[in-house]
Order: C-alpha cells, then structure tokens, then sequence
C-alpha cells in the first residue's frame, strides 16, 4: 500500500528522509524539459524552494 500524505510538504519531508530528493529534481527537470518548459532546478534546491518555484511555473 502506498502512503498517504497530508500536504506537499509531508511529501517532501517524505522524500528528503529517504533520501529520494535529488531523483525527484532529476525526473523533474525531464519532465519539464520533455513538456517544453523552461524550467531547471539545481540539485541543491531546498523543499521549500522546490515548492516555491513549482507553484511559479504552473501559476497556482
């Protein structure tokens, strides 16, 4: 069963712990790229900026 999480953030800190986030900036950045968005985040990004700047691009 896969886990549930409240919020983005749960994700993240999820993620960070397990030591899963440069993989995710990885896919990100190919998925951005495949869709023809200009978008690169830095492996050094932090969550939060990672959030910051997701809700940038997709203008939420």
């Amino acid at each position: 069963m896969l886990p549930s999480y409240q919020n983005s953030a749960d994700l993240l800190v999820n993620v960070t712990e397990n030591k899963l986030y440069s993989k995710l900036i990885e896919q990100l950045n190919k998925d951005f790229h495949l869709a023809n968005f200009d978008f690169h985040l830095s492996e050094n990004s932090t969550p939060l900026a990672l959030k910051k700047e997701l809700k940038k691009v997709i203008k939420i």
